[in-house]
C-alpha cells in the first residue's frame, strides 16, 4: 500500500482558507451595519435594533438602549431604525452607508496587506467585501430572530419606485 503524506502546513492552509472567510463575515457585517447606524443617527433617526448574522440568536443584549443580536449564520444583518421624516436623499444616504462601509473596509484591508506576504488573505478579503456589497444590494428579505427585514437592495427599489409613483 502506498500512502500519501500530507504536510501539516498544507492542512493548516486548507483550514485557514475555509475558516478565515467565515470568521471574517462577522466583523464585515458588523462594519456594514455600523455604516447604516451611524448614517441614521447623522440624519436624526434613532437606532432601535442592531443585528449581525441571521437565523437562531446566539447572543442578545441591550446596549445603550439598542437591542443587539448576534445570529448563528454570518450571512447578513440589519439595523432597526426609527425613521424621522427625512428627504429621499437622506434615506438613500442611510441605505448606501452600509455598502460604502464595506468598500472602505476593503480599501483599508488592501492598504494594510499590500506590503505583506499575505496576498491570498488580501485577495480573499477583497472578494468577500465585494460579495457583501453585492448581496446587500440584491433585493431580498433577511430573516433575523424569526422576523423578515428588507435588504438594502429592496429598500433602494422601494425608494426609486416611490419617486416614480410620487
Amino acid at each position: 500500500m502506498n500512502f500519501t503524506v500530507i504536510e501539516a502546513s498544507t492542512v493548516i492552509n486548507a483550514i485557514s482558507l475555509l475558516a478565515v472567510p467565515t470568521l471574517w463575515r462577522y466583523p464585515s457585517i458588523f462594519f456594514h451595519e455600523c455604516g447604516h447606524a451611524l448614517a441614521a443617527i447623522a440624519v436624526g433617526s434613532r437606532v432601535r435594533r442592531f443585528a449581525v448574522g441571521e437565523g437562531e440568536v446566539l447572543w442578545r443584549a441591550r446596549i445603550g438602549g439598542v437591542e443587539t443580536l448576534v445570529g448563528l449564520v454570518p450571512s447578513s444583518g440589519m439595523v432597526g431604525i426609527e425613521w424621522v421624516r427625512c428627504s429621499r436623499l437622506k434615506f438613500l444616504f442611510v441605505i448606501l452607508a452600509g455598502p460604502a462601509a464595506n468598500a472602505l473596509l476593503a480599501y483599508v484591508a488592501f492598504r494594510l496587506l499590500w506590503a505583506t506576504e499575505l496576498g491570498v488573505l488580501l485577495f480573499m478579503l477583497l472578494i468577500f467585501e465585494a460579495f457583501t456589497i453585492c448581496i446587500n444590494l440584491a433585493p431580498r428579505t433577511v430573516s433575523i430572530d424569526g422576523v423578515g427585514y428588507p435588504s438594502d437592495g429592496l429598500l433602494l427599489l422601494a425608494a426609486f419606485k416611490a419617486r416614480k409613483d410620487g
